[in-house]
C-alpha cells in the first residue's frame, strides 16, 4: 500500500525531478544532505533532505535562499526541531536564474534580510 502512495505522489508531482547535494559550511561541519528538485506548474519545489543539521535554538530559525546574478531570494523558513520529516521549499524564481540554495540561520525579530550566517549550500543546477 505505501508502494501505491508514494507512486501516485511521483505522478501527481510529475516525476520529472532530481537530486543535488547539499554540504554544511565551517558553522556546520557535520550537516549534510539531498535536495530534490522538481519543476512544477506553480513554481519549483525544492525538498531537503538533512542530516547532522541541529535544530534551531529557540528565538532562532533557519532561512533558505536562492542565489544568483540578481541577488538572493527567500523559499522558506524551518527551525528542524522534530525528527522524521523533509523540509519542502517552494521556489518562484527559476534555477537558471538563481544556481545556489544557501541556508542561513536567523534571529527572530532581527528583520527579513539575511544574516549572513551560512549554515549549509548547494549548487541546484541539473548533473
Amino acid at each position: 500500500a505505501a508502494l501505491a502512495v508514494v507512486v501516485a505522489v511521483g505522478l501527481f508531482r510529475g516525476g520529472g525531478g532530481y537530486t543535488v547535494d547539499i554540504a554544511g559550511t565551517d558553522l556546520a561541519q557535520l550537516a549534510s544532505g539531498v535536495v530534490t528538485i522538481e519543476n512544477t506548474p506553480s513554481g519549483v519545489s525544492i525538498e531537503l533532505d538533512i542530516q547532522g543539521l541541529p535544530p534551531a535554538p529557540a528565538g532562532f530559525y533557519y532561512q533558505a535562499w536562492m542565489k544568483g546574478e540578481s541577488g538572493a531570494v527567500t523559499v522558506g523558513t524551518f527551525h528542524a526541531r522534530a525528527d522524521g520529516n523533509d523540509i519542502v521549499l517552494w521556489s518562484g524564481v527559476s534555477i537558471e536564474n538563481y544556481p545556489t540554495l544557501t541556508v542561513t540561520i536567523q534571529q527572530e525579530g532581527a528583520g527579513a534580510a539575511s544574516s549572513g550566517q551560512l549554515v549549509m549550500t548547494a549548487d541546484l543546477t541539473q548533473p
